[in-house]
């Protein structure tokens, strides 16, 4: 695993493999190395990955089902979070670039929809 960069706290869930690191006791891994476990995160509903960008917010990656995953940033004090769905490669897209600064809030298409309710704002 490459260990150069500066440390992102991450975690993940992999719903096959049952591998992950807890979100209430994250990792810290420079953005190659969580790089590395987004590529061998298996594609099942249930998977997810989530980094805290350099900016301070989180974003969130969540396979809904194979092939579906649902791109999230949550804003608790708004009890509801910016997302969309987004195919693998602009998820890795979205990753590599808030990793490096980028405010994930800015990736275009985001929707902000309410927590158990509709979308609110597009």
């Amino acid at each position: 695993m490459v260990t150069h960069g500066p440390a992102l706290e991450y975690y993940y869930h992999d719903a096959l493999t049952e591998q992950g690191v807890e979100s209430d006791a994250p990792g810290f891994a420079p953005l190659e190395a969580i790089l590395e476990i987004w590529d061998t995160l298996t594609h099942e509903s249930g998977t997810f990955l989530g980094i805290v960008c350099p900016v301070g917010v989180s974003l969130q990656f969540m396979w809904d089902e194979p092939g579906v995953i649902q791109l999230d940033i949550p804003i608790p004090e708004r009890k509801g979070s910016w997302c969309k769905e987004a195919t693998f490669e602009e998820c890795r897209e979205a990753l590599l670039s808030t990793g490096k600064g980028a405010d994930p809030r800015e990736i275009p298409g985001l929707v902000f929809q309410e927590w158990g309710g509709d979308v609110v704002e597009g």
